[in-house]
């Protein structure tokens, strides 16, 4: 049964491997065993070396933070073949977390004693695995000894004969032969476990030889790390070109990846799509998709680019959707560069609608990290047609934020000349200072407007309003 899970993504770029949490929906590895009951080999293979692909890479980076509960229960599975690794430290995980940490789980997966061995977890949960599924066609007699050597070195105390690395195991996976007979005729499908040098990392994929096209649920695991790592350059590092050459790499196996390269190249201002065509394209993502939150940030950076009612309501309907799940993922935004983004542009987005108080509200929340002058520019603008005072409370918190802003000062003098708290002797004393603050305003083309506006008049120090 298919849930939503918060899981992490791996992406390798140069010498170094980005950790991103995602909430995907899939399904436990234990469960989906049972409910496929027969399972292709290949298909097998394919999570089994995705699963030591993965846990190689956390090995590198994560040292001193292991990830500490190796077992079939940390494995989703999702609809396209991808095995993902359990987040264990978000707080949507900590009931399973805390199952695999007692009980007949950690006695069955983890060693006895405190000491974390991750070696003797990978080998219990590849016995766990190999035992449950009902794998077609069986297991050749070289595969079985192959994978009964890899079990062996990792359940083995002798340190002499135990893999160093988790990334060793790949080089002892055995390669997998499927023969069928046909009219006489012999078909070849050889998936052979072969590791390449991808972004500076090393990456697990299935290549093939064959007279015949592969299994569509086969997918070749290099054209998966292209497509996440073009999603990295498109969400992560806003480099637009970068992901368009990825999903590129990734196209072929891969249905979204023909979308997504459309998505940098409208970012980039290349595509040949007209804006609706580009709307038909966004729509078809986000029906094909299950709500996924680095699909959902990448739709609803798009459509921000997008002008018209069919974006707006787009928007908010993708913001409020990603801020459904802040709690999953607020403790990985450490910089708020998401939320910051979000509620940003959706409250650009309640604005243009007409929803000004819940444009303030969103702006609010970003104000709590982000005190630039036009961000107060934006609220100050808001609040005056909702509440006077509030706007006035507001010019006065951007100024003190943003000491040289003039706008923001504008601002201030424009609400005090017309609300009906502010008495005529209040305005002219609350402009003498404001231009003692900032002199150079008086020169300003946009001061003199407010001059003829509001008919402020000034004669060397003499300021008065007529009000």
């Amino acid at each position: 049964m298919e849930r939503e899970y918060e899981v992490i993504r791996l992406i390798q770029q140069n010498a170094s491997c980005h950790i991103i949490t995602d909430c995907v929906l899939g399904t436990m590895l234990p469960e989906y065993l049972e409910e496929h009951g027969m399972i292709a080999k290949e298909q097998l293979f394919s999570y089994l070396c995705q699963m030591i692909k993965q846990l190689g890479y956390l090995q590198d980076v994560r040292d001193a933070k292991p990830y500490r509960y190796i077992t079939p229960f940390c494995m989703i599975i999702k609809k396209n073949g991808e095995l993902m690794l359990l987040d264990l430290n978000a707080k949507g995980n900590q009931h399973i977390v805390n199952q695999m940490g007692r009980g007949e789980i950690r006695d069955g997966f983890l060693k006895k004693g405190n000491s974390y061995e991750a070696m003797y977890s990978i080998g219990k949960t590849m016995q766990f695995i190999l035992a449950k599924a009902i794998i077609e066609p069986k297991l050749t007699k070289y595969e079985e000894s192959k994978l009964k050597k890899i079990i062996s070195k990792c359940l083995s105390d002798n340190v002499k004969q135990q893999y160093q690395k988790i990334s060793e195991i790949l080089f002892d996976f055995p390669q997998l032969k499927y023969k069928k007979t046909n009219k006489n005729k012999k078909i070849k499908w050889i998936i052979v476990g072969t590791i390449v040098l991808l972004g500076g990392g090393v990456s697990m994929f299935l290549s093939d030889e064959m007279e015949e096209k592969r299994p569509e649920a086969i997918i070749d695991q290099k054209k998966v790390d292209f497509l996440e790592i073009g999603r990295t350059y498109f969400l992560e590092m806003e480099d637009y070109r970068k992901s368009m050459q990825m999903f590129e790499c990734a196209e072929g196996e891969i249905e979204s990846a023909e979308n997504y390269k459309e998505l940098s190249a409208y970012m980039l201002g290349e595509s040949r799509k007209s804006e609706e065509e580009m709307e038909s394209i966004l729509s078809e993502i986000e029906e094909s998709q299950k709500g996924e939150l680095v699909e959902n940030r990448m739709l609803f950076r798009v459509w921000a680019k997008i002008e018209g009612t069919v974006s707006l309501e787009a928007r908010i309907r993708l913001g409020e959707k990603i801020l459904s799940t802040h709690e999953k993922w607020k403790e990985n935004d450490v910089d708020q560069r998401i939320e910051n983004e979000v509620r940003t542009v959706l409250a650009e987005a309640y604005e243009k609608t007409g929803k000004e108080e819940l444009a303030l509200e969103q702006y609010r929340k970003v104000s709590q990290w982000n005190q630039t002058e036009e961000l107060y520019r934006s609220m100050v603008r808001i609040a005056q047609n909702i509440d006077e005072q509030e706007a006035l409370r507001l010019c006065e918190e951007g100024i003190a934020a943003n000491p040289k802003s003039k706008e923001l000062r504008i601002q201030l003098i424009q609400i005090q000349c017309k609300d009906n708290v502010t008495t005529k002797e209040m305005c002219e004393e609350s402009i003498r200072k404001i231009l003692e603050e900032c002199p150079e305003l008086a020169e300003e083309e946009t001061f003199r407007k407010l001059q003829e506006e509001c008919g402020i008049t000034i004669e060397g120090e003499v300021i008065w309003v007529e009000k």
